[in-house]
């Protein structure tokens, strides 16, 4: 008679373990169904908040990624394209292309933080990729405004907008972009881009005359093209991301590219500016400041 007992109070025991394992089976699977049924939710919360913006970011630093590498592929003959004509309507092609470029670029990068912005801050902290797109767009514009890159150069005039854009014009610039984008059904067109390319009165101009100053300006030009070499460096970590679409170079392939190209930014001064020294530790610190990682 014990040993029956101790049969059917094991067999009882086990009958309500295979019944805990099972509830907590189908507790586990419910539980994993239900988060991800709410991924998919918040993921199209997300699409549908950030739109098209983040490929067409994606889209518009792959195109500038690829002048400015084009660039350096060749650089005093890329120099005598961009030289600018009488009027903006009668520029060449590369300026003309150089400056579409770096417009969209940074009118695409105000948008999507502006639809970044728009988010929940606790879904934002939660998603270290939108972030790092927030952060990318910040030191972006910091290599086109901040004298900072420069810092410890004597020679550099910081109160001179040639050698970067000011702010505030900056910040015009990526307006002209979005009103663009608003009257265009939320897209940029050429043709809107060229009619106030070649209007008498627009911010477009600031932007023009800084990549013109690449040729116009000899003794000042090495500041405009370590410039662009440090910006090309950044954009390409952030397209590593995708490097099944560009072929983008490894981190130590980039740095080492970017010490060649502030090396042929030395040419242009007699004084052998300390471009290869200070650049790259100054760009440092600004990624340290933006908490951005090159790749």
């Amino acid at each position: 008679m014990d040993q029956q007992i101790v049969i059917a109070l094991i067999s009882f025991g086990a009958g309500i373990f295979v019944a805990i394992i099972g509830f907590v089976a189908r507790y586990f699977f419910d539980y994993r169904i239900a988060k991800r049924k709410l991924q998919i939710e918040e993921q199209g919360s997300l699409s549908a908040v950030l739109g098209s913006s983040q490929p067409n970011l994606m889209r518009a630093t792959r195109d500038l990624y690829t002048r400015l590498s084009n660039f350096f592929e060749d650089p005093d003959k890329a120099r005598e394209w961009l030289e600018p004509a009488s009027t903006p309507d009668k520029d060449g092609y590369y300026l003309n292309e150089f400056v579409w470029r770096l417009f969209t670029f940074i009118a695409w990068g105000r948008i999507t933080q502006n639809a970044i912005n728009s988010l929940p801050v606790a879904v934002t902290k939660e998603r270290p990729d939108i972030q790092r797109i927030y952060q990318f767009v910040d030191l972006s514009n910091s290599l086109l405004t901040y004298t900072w890159l420069f810092r410890g150069f004597e020679d550099y005039e910081d109160r001179y907008q040639g050698l970067h854009i000011f702010t505030g014009n900056l910040d015009a610039i990526a307006e002209e972009g979005i009103r663009l984008w608003n009257e265009g059904g939320q897209s940029i067109s050429r043709d809107s881009f060229q009619k106030l390319y070649n209007s008498p009165d627009n911010y477009l101009h600031y932007l023009r005359k800084f990549i013109a100053n690449v040729c116009s300006h000899r003794d000042k030009t090495g500041f405009i093209v370590a410039r662009m070499a440090a910006m090309r460096a950044v954009l390409a970590g952030f397209l590593a991301e995708y490097s099944w679409i560009i072929d983008i170079p490894n981190k130590k392939q980039i740095y080492q590219e970017l010490q060649d190209h502030l090396i042929y930014a030395t040419k242009f001064d007699d004084d052998n500016l300390p471009f290869v020294e200070l650049v790259p530790q100054n760009l440092g610190e600004l990624m340290e400041r933006y908490r951005y990682k090159l790749i």
